[in-house]
């Protein structure tokens, strides 16, 4: 089955936003806790807002998150992963990924060509997995 336009932009549309918590943890999420209040008062700041002012990068919990399940997916499945982290990390387009999924087929001297449906299926397939694991 043929993959439609709308399916192409379904899930081409939505790496991006996986790509932004990839590199997410520059800025921290919350700044204040609800639960815990200093002597004047006043509400604590989270320990992650405190790092970044003095400088230090923390990884936020979505991005330890996707970074599981980025993990995960590697062992569940090899080719899925590195079509989802060539769209994530890379910002390769579902074009680009084909032809470097082609080029390392005649590399290794395998007898396999991927269309650009195989690798939307490819896509969906890890967007999918990674959804449910976020």
């Amino acid at each position: 089955m043929a993959a439609t336009q709308q399916d192409q932009v379904i899930v081409t549309d939505i790496f991006p936003a996986l790509k932004l918590i990839w590199r997410e943890g520059l800025v921290p999420l919350k700044t204040h806790e609800r639960d815990r209040f200093a002597a004047d008062g006043t509400p604590e700041i989270t320990d992650a807002f405190a790092s970044w002012l003095s400088g230090h990068r923390t990884r936020t919990e979505r991005r330890t998150r996707l970074g599981w399940a980025m993990r995960k997916l590697r062992s569940a499945s090899i080719r899925e992963y590195e079509v989802a982290f060539r769209a994530i990390d890379q910002g390769e387009t579902v074009e680009q990924t084909t032809a470097w999924l082609n080029e390392r087929c005649e590399r290794n001297r395998i007898d396999f060509h991927y269309t650009l449906s195989d690798t939307l299926t490819i896509r969906a397939a890890a967007l999918h997995k990674l959804l449910s694991w976020v």
